[in-house]
C-alpha cells in the first residue's frame, strides 16, 4: 500500500486509495499519503475532499503513535499544501512529538518549526525550551 500510495499520478487518485484503504492506514502510509500531496504541483482543494478529511481523521486516531518523522511530516506537508487544520490538531502534533525531540533528526526539528511559523502557531514555550536542550 505505502508503494502505491507514493506511486499515485494525481492527488484524486491518491485520496481515492486513503478512502479506500482508510481503516488500515498506519503510520508509514499516513505519512507516504501527507509526503505526496505535499510534493505535488496540483493545486487542489483539500479541505472539502473526503478522502483528506479521511487521512486527516487517521492521522488523529495514530497520532499518539507516531514517531517523530512521521508527526514532523504531519506538520509540514500541512503547511506546505496551505491547509491549517486548526488549533487543537497542532497542539496535539506539538503534544506528541515533546516526548521524541531528543531522538528527532535536526531537520525533523526544522520542519516542525517552520510549519507552525507558516500556521502562525506558536507551540509554546515547553516545546522551545525541549528544542534548545537538544
Amino acid at each position: 500500500l505505502t508503494g502505491r500510495l507514493k506511486a499515485a499520478e494525481t492527488s484524486n487518485h491518491l485520496l481515492f486509495l486513503v478512502e479506500q484503504y482508510e481503516n488500515v492506514l498506519n503510520e508509514y502510509h499516513v505519512r507516504a499519503a501527507l509526503t505526496r500531496l505535499a510534493q505535488s504541483n496540483e493545486t487542489t482543494t483539500l479541505s472539502g475532499d473526503p478522502g483528506f478529511r479521511k487521512l486527516l481523521s487517521r492521522t488523529s486516531e495514530l497520532m499518539t503513535t507516531f514517531r517523530s518523522q512521521a508527526l514532523a511530516t504531519v506538520l509540514w506537508s500541512l503547511a506546505k499544501v496551505e491547509y491549517d487544520p486548526g488549533e487543537p490538531f497542532l497542539r496535539s502534533v506539538i503534544d506528541a512529538s515533546l516526548p521524541q525531540l531528543k531522538q528527532s533528526k535536526p531537520q525533523e526539528m526544522v520542519n516542525s518549526l517552520w510549519a507552525c511559523a507558516r500556521f502562525g502557531y506558536q507551540p509554546g514555550d515547553a516545546f522551545l525550551e525541549a528544542l534548545v536542550d537538544t
